[in-house]
């Protein structure tokens, strides 16, 4: 299990604090990262980021992403069909490879602990979420509906899976 604190060569991934409810609330609440998203409620306010950072601060496996401020959150949580990682970045960290670096090491520590699948996704629209997954070793599973709080309807999500062989075998070739 990683540290409460982990440094790569550009970001450092720490467990999230109280007081991250602000940034988070402000964050998430844009159109263009909240539409992207299924799980969290619309609108989203710092109350809604205080009462994820109620049960968040306390899951082992749920990092802050920081590379001169935070930028996003990175977490693999027990979802309805296992274990499952999910993330979200600011707009203007989007395209910097900081969501790969992050996962990297989140993926790499679930893999030293378990031999357990590890599950993820996107919806079809977000072809940058779609890169990230494909760059950790991620492949498609059958495309899913999953209700969407943002858009209050079913959308159209592409369920993807690694598994331990996987990864250690993307980790050889590298």
């Amino acid at each position: 299990m990683l540290p409460r604190a982990v440094h790569t060569a550009r970001l450092t991934l720490r467990t999230p604090q109280d007081d991250d409810a602000v940034w988070i609330a402000r964050e998430i609440a844009r159109p263009e990262v909240h539409q992207m998203l299924t799980s969290p409620p619309r609108p989203y306010g710092v109350s809604d980021a205080k009462a994820w950072l109620a049960t968040a601060t306390v899951m082992p496996g749920t990092f802050v992403i920081i590379a001169s401020d935070p930028v996003g959150v990175i977490a693999v949580e027990r979802g309805p069909d296992g274990n499952e990682l999910g993330y979200w970045l600011r707009t203007d960290a989007w395209g910097r490879g900081f969501m790969t670096e992050a996962g990297s090491v989140v993926v790499a520590d679930w893999f030293a602990a378990t031999n357990d699948d590890l599950l993820s996704g996107y919806l079809i629209a977000n072809a940058r979420s779609a890169g990230v997954l494909a760059k950790l070793g991620f492949q498609n599973e059958a495309p899913m509906m999953r209700y969407s709080r943002y858009f209050d309807r079913e959308v159209e999500f592409q369920a993807m899976r690694l598994t331990k062989k996987r990864w250690c075998a993307i980790g050889e070739s590298t």
